[in-house]
């Protein structure tokens, strides 16, 4: 919003961005309308019906929408609500007075609510002005409204409310790109207060350790390793009371192992990518593409076995009964790698053969080529930095 001391220039370019704003609101209405008349229309087309009607929209829309089905799904289902209980919203953003982010902050904050008490918090919000406010605010006002509002229409509701709430735990993992993995749980109150005490005390002894090691880490690069590391620390002392010895070392985060148990995460690697020659990328699975660069970098420490691999599929055809242990060094990988190539057997009827690594597997072979000396083949790839 412009002040008092802004340019012409300034007061247009703010009012532009207003009404951006609001033109975005009005096409996510029109975006509302076409899917409530969607969901109409299959309700009343018979042998589908309105118990079957979302089903049978769910890859329709996901393909016109390119989302995942279950985004597709889930605008769908907020459709329905701002019809059916947030009516008011639903005008706002035809008319462009309620913006996208305060009517999505409307719908997240009232989503274990009853109609009856969505709509009246709705109503005490608009009386308010709070339709206009930023969606922090907005979304402090409406946990207020709620418990009023239970008060008043149901009382008793808050304890079941809260109930259906906590029986919505979860942990949800996606891939960021870059290799790296964005995290969001969903616990009780208290459980977060009582983790992030408990996690500032485990980073206080982290930094010490630190300092003590001279590893340098930015106080969130620290929070971030150690709350990576719980999972395995608990392992830990688990198998230490009943009296094992698991692998693993009491460091967290990238500058040292991980603690607990051991798990292996797999990564196909192409050979040419693991020994320098290429960038093409390699596949973690459960997660997605990792970058050449990226893969290098774990190549010291991880297991490598060769894996045997068709040609025009990639598909896997055979795997090494053995992997050699984590090298240490790039040095030592690239010999290793080298050793693959010149020890290897050729898989019975197939005139190639590839190489990776567990947790690096290679992903395909394009081409058949003769085996070759491992002294030629160290002057050819003298290093894999």
């Amino acid at each position: 919003m412009a002040d008092l001391l802004s340019t012409p220039r300034e007061t247009a370019l703010w009012a532009g961005l207003e009404t951006a704003q609001a033109c975005i609101a009005q096409a996510k209405h029109a975006e509302v309308v076409a899917l409530l008349a969607l969901h109409e229309q299959a309700a009343r087309t018979p042998g589908i019906g309105a118990a079957n009607a979302e089903r049978h929209l769910r890859l329709d829309l996901a393909g016109t929408m390119r989302l995942g089905q279950g985004r597709a799904v889930g605008r769908l289902r907020d459709a329905i609500r701002l019809r059916d209980e947030l009516p008011r919203t639903l005008a706002g953003l035809g008319d462009g007075t309620v913006w996208v982010e305060q009517s999505q902050t409307l719908l997240y904050g009232t989503r274990n609510c009853s109609p009856a008490v969505t709509g009246e918090v709705e109503r005490r919000v608009f009386a308010a002005g709070g339709q206009s406010e930023c969606p922090a605010d907005l979304a402090r006002r409406i946990a207020h409204d709620i418990l009023a509002a239970e008060a008043m229409l149901e009382p008793g509701a808050t304890a079941e409310r809260q109930q259906r709430a906590r029986q919505a735990r979860s942990v949800r993992s996606w891939a960021l790109g870059d290799g790296m993995v964005g995290q969001w749980s969903t616990c009780t109150a208290e459980q977060a207060v009582a983790r992030d005490l408990a996690l500032d005390e485990l980073c206080r002894q982290a930094r010490t350790a630190d300092e003590a090691a001279g590893v340098e880490r930015t106080a969130d690069q620290r929070r971030a390793d150690v709350l990576a590391s719980l999972p395995g620390r608990l392992l830990l002392m688990q198998a230490a009371a009943a009296g094992h010895a698991p692998a693993g070392s009491a460091a967290d985060g990238l500058d040292g192992e991980q603690p607990g148990l051991s798990f292996e995460a797999l990564i196909h690697v192409p050979m040419a990518t693991a020994l320098g020659l290429s960038d093409e990328p390699g596949y973690l699975q459960g997660y997605g593409p990792l970058s050449a660069a990226h893969i290098r970098r774990l190549l010291p420490s991880a297991r490598l076995r060769k894996v045997a691999v068709d040609e025009r599929t990639g598909q896997p055809i055979d795997l090494a009964h053995r992997a050699v242990m984590p090298c240490g060094t790039h040095e030592a990988v690239r010999d290793a790698l080298l050793d693959m190539i010149d020890g290897g057997t050729r898989h019975p009827g197939s005139s190639n053969r590839t190489a990776g690594n567990s947790p690096s597997n290679s992903k395909r072979n394009d081409s058949a080529e003769p085996a070759v000396s491992q002294a030629a083949a160290r002057r050819k790839f003298p290093s894999m930095k």
